[in-house]
């Protein structure tokens, strides 16, 4: 069934009847009308940035280059690191072998 945009105007109702079983549905009905323009820039942008991402307008395509120099960048390499060749350890220690010494001087050790 086909209907001429034109001829209906309003809320229209809709009834479907087969084999016993019925349905029945309101429409609104506008002349003119024309399916909504849907725009999906923030869905875009909400999606970029849960994702780690960036969104850049074309206003701001100058930063697309440093944006996408931070995010290629090869990850840091893990640097090997030996803390105990380090001659800050002589202090904690010295502090806990003084401590030590007090301490057994204190209860009469020697």
């Amino acid at each position: 069934m086909r209907l001429r945009p034109n001829s209906l105007s309003g809320p229209v109702t809709f009834e479907v009847t087969r084999d016993g079983a019925r349905a029945a549905a309101t429409l609104l009905v506008v002349p003119g009308a024309s399916p909504p323009v849907i725009d999906d820039r923030l869905l875009l942008e909400a999606w970029t940035s849960a994702t780690g991402g960036q969104s850049i307008p074309e206003s701001q395509l100058e930063t697309l280059g440093p944006a996408l120099q931070r995010a290629l960048a090869p990850p840091p390499e893990p640097v090997r690191w030996h803390p105990m060749r380090s001659a800050w350890w002589i202090l904690p220690f010295a502090l806990v072998l003084g401590a030590e010494w007090w301490m057994r001087r204190r209860s009469g050790l020697r």
